[in-house]
């Protein structure tokens, strides 16, 4: 199965012309490998979230729930490279398919 690339150079699948929707995603949920910061000190940690879903015919649509704020956007496959993107930002991610872990905006993910 193929997947977004990543770190290790994996295999992207990456319809029409090798930019597109990451369809390997839709319909999974990752969430932070470690508890990260969840609101004010006094807040526990916990473990943020990406979920992916079908949005159209060029693009996988994404949730991201870090700490009390919900973002959601569109994410592209092209190459190796990852890209989510928001009204407010764009966000740079890769895939490593041995481990099944997204690292987004340089934190880890995990099934």
């Amino acid at each position: 199965m193929a997947a977004c690339g990543g770190g290790a150079g994996v295999a992207v699948d990456a319809p029409k012309a090798g930019v597109g929707r990451c369809s390997i995603f839709e319909g999974t949920t990752y969430q932070s490998v470690n508890a990260m910061a969840c609101g004010p000190s006094d807040t526990p940690p916990c473990r943020w979230t990406l979920r992916f879903s079908a949005d159209d015919a060029t693009d996988t649509a994404f949730t991201s729930v870090v700490m009390d704020v919900t973002a959601t956007g569109t994410l592209q496959c092209n190459g190796v490279v990852i890209v989510g993107t928001t009204p407010a930002l764009t966000a740079g991610a890769s895939y490593d398919a041995e481990s099944d872990v997204i690292t987004w905006n340089g934190t880890p993910y995990s099934q």
